[in-house]
């Protein structure tokens, strides 16, 4: 099967693609986003897109999770999507949780609640937090942490920056491999 290529980069950040088969780069200050061979015009209602660090669409593909530079620091935000044949437009932005964080990554673990790191300050903190009532609690500290990976039905998965991929099997963090990044495909 012939794939051809959408967009090219030697400085791509990590694509995620929703369950439209919607294709969401971040990149130097930039937010792509294409659907089948088109690349689509992306409005964000009352806010920067330039202050988008990173996007991650929802299991629902009707929200996306927004990591955003403001005079705090790096926090999340959470945004509605309506879809155009040629544009996305974000609306409802808004702040999911208290300013001053220093938010380097984050995924939704189903449809209401998200896990994302605060690395702040070593150790780095795993917070989970419930979109649908703000309440966010630290599950996890850990020097090094620098990706994290989960799914609904999924183990959650944490990289350490020494390569070492930790894995949380019934309330434990287990050692599995010295691997690649944790990613589960959409």
């Amino acid at each position: 099967e012939f794939q051809e290529t959408i967009f090219s980069s030697s400085n791509i950040g990590n694509p995620k693609i929703d369950v439209l088969n919607t294709i969401w780069v971040t990149l130097n200050n930039q937010v792509s986003v294409f659907s089948g061979d088109k690349k689509l015009n992306l409005i964000a209602q009352d806010f920067a897109i330039e202050d988008i660090v990173e996007i991650i669409p929802a299991p629902d593909a009707s929200r996306v999770l927004l990591i955003i530079r403001s005079v705090y620091g790096t926090e999340l935000r959470l945004a509605n999507i309506i879809r155009n044949p040629d544009t996305i437009v974000l609306t409802n932005i808004r702040k999911i949780m208290r300013d001053g964080f220093s938010i380097t990554k984050a995924v939704w673990q189903d449809e209401t609640n998200i896990l994302y790191l605060d690395s702040g300050s070593q150790p780095v903190n795993v917070y989970s937090l419930d979109i649908s009532t703000g309440a966010s609690r630290n599950i996890y500290s850990i020097n090094g942490v620098q990706d994290i990976a989960s799914r609904s039905g999924q183990v959650t998965m944490l990289e350490i920056n020494d390569g070492t991929i930790l894995q949380r099997v019934t309330g434990e963090w287990k050692v599995i491999s010295n691997s690649q990044s944790p990613n589960y495909p959409n």
